[in-house]
């Protein structure tokens, strides 16, 4: 079977060897249709995925039955880069695919799927991998979000053949898949496990990160923009550290809250208490989660967000809040405990609970590992391959 992918984000990492050749932040809508594309490969089918350059010229890889697409984008609006040739190019490339597959919440690329399966008399399957929250950002992205979330995504998923939804807390609470359950399957996101059982010793790990030994570090790992809410956790750690003084705060990603953040961080004297490490390359990914104690994620929309698996992978006990597909991976008190949204003073109360009782943490890790024993990309492709 010959698939094609159409994405925004796809990182510039050799599917068959895993080598990085260039860091870039693809975020969680990268890792999943690179880990799909990767895992199609294996089972025999030729891949052609569709994507997006970080500004450079166009560009054709292959690697075995796996090419890669990427178009330079021609112009950027908030931090997406958007490059108009994803409408036309692909279904005029001489590529005779049998099944389309959008990965949604980015723009053009998934409205090229459309058009190409459209075109192409194809089956048209798209993932939804979260709600797009307006009412921040410049202009255009204020005018870019109300778009696709009032127009968009009716046509993409009326269109669609099948959609994906990544959990059933997230198809009951959006909106905008709620009306398309008749043809919805539900297929969470995976996790390669082994990436996250290492030998090291939350100590060594420290070492290696030039970390300190002696204070307890909570973790976030995620795009620095209001939707992901580090601001809110920025504000709870200042209230943590009256209480703890010797803890440590780790924000890595990129976003353009980044600056504000720090200008935030120096106002409020946390400057040695807040690491900001930008882009996390996946080779150090493992080592942040082990040298960790906590994990936070203080979202105001997700789907089923990959960083809550790996930390439980790795077992952390994790603080999140309740909402889209949330509560598919965390259960309140057993592998780790759920803060009110926008709420820094319930944060911080959460987050010394947590630093307040060293065996609690231990235990809440210790189910989180139970529990991402359950995904894996060998399954989510099995689901998946059956949709096709």
């Amino acid at each position: 079977m010959r698939i094609g992918y159409f994405t925004d984000f796809f990182p510039y990492q050799d599917p068959i060897t895993g080598n990085i050749f260039k860091p870039s932040s693809s975020g969680g809508v990268g890792e999943v249709v690179y880990n799909l594309t990767v895992q199609m490969a294996k089972r025999g089918h030729e891949v052609y995925v569709f994507t997006t350059t970080r500004g450079e010229d166009d560009s054709l890889s292959r690697y075995g039955n796996i090419s890669i697409m990427r178009y330079k984008p021609n112009f950027t609006v908030s931090q997406s880069s958007i490059a108009l040739k994803h409408l036309i190019r692909p279904f005029f490339s001489n590529i005779d695919l049998d099944i389309a597959h959008s990965h949604g919440g980015s723009l053009p690329a998934s409205v090229g799927g459309a058009i190409y399966a459209k075109r192409g008399n194809i089956p048209f399957i798209i993932t939804h991998h979260g709600d797009s929250i307006g009412g921040f950002g410049t202009l255009g992205r204020r005018a870019g979000v109300f778009l696709y979330n009032h127009f968009l995504c009716d046509r993409l998923f009326s269109n669609g053949d099948k959609i994906i939804a990544l959990s059933k807390s997230h198809l009951e609470r959006s909106e905008i898949l709620r009306k398309y359950r008749n043809k919805t399957t539900i297929i969470p996101n995976g996790l390669n496990l082994q990436d996250f059982q290492i030998s090291r010793s939350q100590n060594e790990c420290r070492t290696i990160l030039n970390l300190p030994a002696d204070e307890k570090i909570i973790f976030f790992l995620g795009s620095l923009t209001p939707r992901k809410g580090p601001h809110i956790l920025l504000n709870a750690i200042r209230l943590v550290q009256k209480r703890y003084p010797k803890t440590l705060l780790i924000l890595s990603g990129d976003g353009y809250l980044k600056d504000s953040l720090i200008e935030a961080a120096t106002r409020n004297k946390l400057n040695t208490s807040v690491i900001f490490t930008g882009y996390v390359p996946e080779n150090l990914k493992s080592l942040y989660y082990h040298a960790a104690d906590i994990f936070v994620l203080p979202s105001f929309s997700e789907a089923f967000p990959l960083s809550l698996l790996e930390a439980g992978a790795a077992g952390l006990p994790v603080v999140a809040t309740d909402v889209g597909g949330v509560s598919d991976i965390l259960y309140d008190g057993v592998n780790g405990l759920i803060t009110k949204t926008g709420d820094p003073e319930d944060l911080a109360d959460k987050i010394m609970t947590l630093l307040g009782n060293n065996e609690l943490r231990e235990e809440m890790g210790k189910k989180g590992q139970m529990f991402a024993k359950q995904y894996s990309w060998d399954l989510v492709a099995e689901k998946t391959e059956r949709i096709y």
